[in-house]
């Protein structure tokens, strides 16, 4: 009879065991994905060839704090708005960078197509939305990307800096992402949208962007 009882004891405790091991991977907080956008406080901002965007909290040489007159946005209840002089509206938002659970930056090394050389793949990216170019638009945006290690002040170390650059056509939407390489920030806090520049030299080559967006999964 005891045996009977120690054998369906033992029983119990690894049926108990085997359904905490089971359980654990649900026990674990889930990842949560992040889109965080850069243009926040507004809906789209339109830039030409003489119309550029520049931080107006970004620190600079000639001390302005205005943006750029004759820039033109869409605010956050539909209205078109052309910057006129004076106008420090902030159009854009520093976002939060984040690492893994264990305080770690979250990027690893893939293999590429020999298996052999590894490249670095971060676990974010950045991704931009172009809603329309104009008849003139076929040169590249580049969009210029700098940390902020403590939130506040951007780093000028040589390399810090992240541009990247796309191209807009006149007939279609264009949306392209970019891995963001995370790796050169181990430790910073936050990422600044520090200009847009259109390059292009064509007076109808506009472009308006409505998205900017920094993309993730976030323990």
């Amino acid at each position: 009879m005891k045996i009977k009882k120690t054998l369906a004891v033992s029983l119990i405790k690894k049926t108990l065991v085997v359904s905490l091991l089971v359980a654990l991977p649900l026990l674990a907080p889930a990842q949560q994905h992040h889109e965080i956008n850069f243009l926040a406080p507004i809906t789209s901002i339109t830039v030409t060839n003489l119309k550029q965007y520049t931080n107006i909290f970004s620190p600079n040489l000639a001390g302005v704090t205005t943006n750029v007159v004759g820039l033109t946005y869409t605010n956050l209840i539909g209205s078109q708005v052309v910057v006129a002089a004076g106008d420090s509206t902030a159009l854009t938002v520093d976002v939060p960078l984040w690492s893994d659970r264990n305080g770690l930056v979250p990027f690893s090394y893939a293999p590429d197509a020999t298996n052999i050389i590894g490249f670095l793949r971060s676990a974010m990216t950045i991704n931009v939305h172009i809603l329309s170019g104009g008849s003139g638009a076929n040169s590249a945006v580049n969009l210029t990307f700098v940390p902020l290690p403590d939130g506040i002040h951007e780093s000028t170390l040589s390399g810090d800096a992240f541009v990247f650059a796309i191209t807009a056509n006149t007939t279609s939407e264009v949306d392209i992402s970019t891995n963001c390489p995370i790796h050169n920030w181990a430790g910073y806090k936050t990422l600044r949208l520090k200009k847009i520049v259109n390059t292009d030299t064509d007076a109808s080559s506009q472009v308006t962007i409505d998205s900017i967006t920094l993309n993730g999964f976030v323990p």
